[in-house]
C-alpha cells in the first residue's frame, strides 16, 4: 500500500488523468490503508479485510476506467505499475484474511 501512496503523490495530476483522479485515487488507497491497518490492530477483523478489499478493487477499477478514457487518460506506463502494485497489495490482503489478521 505505501508503495501505490508514493507513487501517487509522486505523479503528477497530468499523469493520473487529471487532479479529479488523483484526488480520488489518493482518498480509495488511504481507505483501504486505514481499513487494513485497523485489521492488523485486531479490531473487526473481517469486516476491515472485507472493506479494504472492496476499496482496493474500487481503485482498481478506476485506474483501469482513466486508462480507457479518450480525453485526459491516465498515462499506460504508470497505470500498468499501479495495477501491478494492487494485485500484490491483494494477494497481502488475501494472507491477512488467511492469517486470521
Amino acid at each position: 500500500m505505501q508503495r501505490l501512496s508514493t507513487t501517487l503523490q509522486t505523479s503528477s495530476p497530468e499523469a493520473l488523468g487529471g487532479a479529479r483522479t488523483k484526488r480520488r485515487l489518493n482518498t480509495l488507497i488511504n481507505n483501504a490503508s486505514r481499513s487494513l491497518d485497523a485489521a492488523h490492530r485486531g479490531v473487526k477483523v473481517t469486516a476491515n479485510l472485507r472493506r479494504a478489499r472492496r476499496k482496493l478493487n474500487a481503485f482498481e477499477h478506476v485506474v483501469q476506467q482513466a486508462m480507457k478514457r479518450k480525453r485526459g487518460p491516465l498515462d499506460t506506463a504508470i497505470g500498468q505499475f499501479i495495477l501491478g502494485v494492487v494485485s500484490g497489495a491483494d494477494s497481502q490482503i488475501d494472507v491477512a484474511a488467511a492469517s486470521g489478521h
